[in-house]
């Protein structure tokens, strides 16, 4: 689903500003003003998202306070591993991909992150970490789910929204009080919810020199120094333990050179990152696949996602 504008169909902040004016205060169309000036989705009270949207306030209400009937649950299946996803039916989809899309264009990501920010990707976050001698990577568990309705309340705060509008949002953005895996929100809004934990890694990788990116719940750490992983383990994991987060523990991996290292699927031994030889033996398979006509409308989808991806990395298939 494509984003809305950010006013959707005003012209002007203050166009929408002169429409609402004999429906809500003059306080609160300055606090609309100030957030459309910053790029920030401009929510300010149930009316105002009422008024943009064009929804009744009871329907907003009921998204708000019935939050799984605007929601449908499914299983994804990866090997043995089944994932929970809760996608939201199409008005509240639409309001959460209008403000996704708005806020992470908005805020002003550290160089670390590269999961969900405009313009960086897994290739960006892998290019961080060639040439080293050895890579470390750990996985937060339950990534999504582990914000809880509480912590989207001040982060909404934090960014200049009035109480009324965030802890309206925040109903909107939760599920059962926590971020649902499958909401266009929840990315954004994780983000942000692990910055002071971003803060804190930056600071103890810059302490002892080393490398450090995060995607999404995949962070990673490296060096050219072949002996400085051994003391900083413990400190990465005591840090993400302060912050009341969860280290998936069978995932957290250490690779040195000269065997293959790896971040995020793509190989980081050379200069540059590359495809590894298991996904490139699968990209040709995809390839025949599409030429001999063997594959179904949602495989063609998939298989040209994958394709692309992998011209993006600079990799001839």
């Amino acid at each position: 689903m494509k984003a809305p504008p950010l006013l959707l169909g005003y012209p002007s902040p203050e166009a929408f500003a002169k429409h609402v004016r004999e429906v809500v205060s003059a306080r609160e169309v300055e606090k609309f003003l100030k957030l459309s000036a910053a790029g920030l989705p401009p929510v300010t009270s149930l009316h105002s998202l009422a008024i943009l949207f064009q929804y009744s306030p009871r329907i907003v209400v009921a998204m708000a306070l019935n939050q799984r009937n605007y929601y449908r649950s499914f299983s994804l299946t990866k090997g043995a591993k089944a994932r929970r996803i809760d996608a939201p039916r199409v008005a509240l989809k639409l309001i959460q991909t209008w403000f996704g899309f708005h806020l992470a264009r908005a805020v002003q990501f550290g160089k670390e992150i590269h999961g969900f920010v405009p313009g960086r990707s897994a290739i960006t976050a892998a290019a961080e970490h060639c040439q080293s001698s050895w890579v470390l990577s750990l996985d937060i568990k339950d990534f999504f789910p582990s914000v809880n309705e509480a912590q989207v309340v001040r982060i909404l705060r934090d960014l200049g929204y009035p109480a009324n509008a965030t802890r309206l949002l925040a109903r909107l953005f939760t599920l059962d009080g926590r971020l649902p895996q499958g909401a266009p929100t929840s990315p954004v809004l994780a983000n942000l919810a692990f910055e002071r934990t971003d803060r804190r890694l930056v600071a103890l990788a810059a302490q002892h020199n080393v490398r450090y990116t995060r995607y999404a719940d995949d962070l990673t750490f490296s060096s050219q120094n072949p002996w400085q992983h051994n003391q900083m383990r413990y400190e990465i994991i005591d840090v993400i333990k302060d912050n009341e987060w969860t280290i998936a523990a069978r995932k957290t991996k250490l690779t040195h050179a000269p065997h293959r290292l790896e971040v995020l699927g793509l190989a980081v031994n050379g200069v540059r990152p590359r495809l590894s030889k298991k996904m490139r033996n699968q990209l040709r398979l995809m390839k025949y696949l599409l030429r001999i006509g063997a594959h179904t409308h949602e495989e063609q989808l998939r298989f040209g996602g994958f394709l692309a991806y992998a011209r993006s990395t600079g990799e001839i298939v």
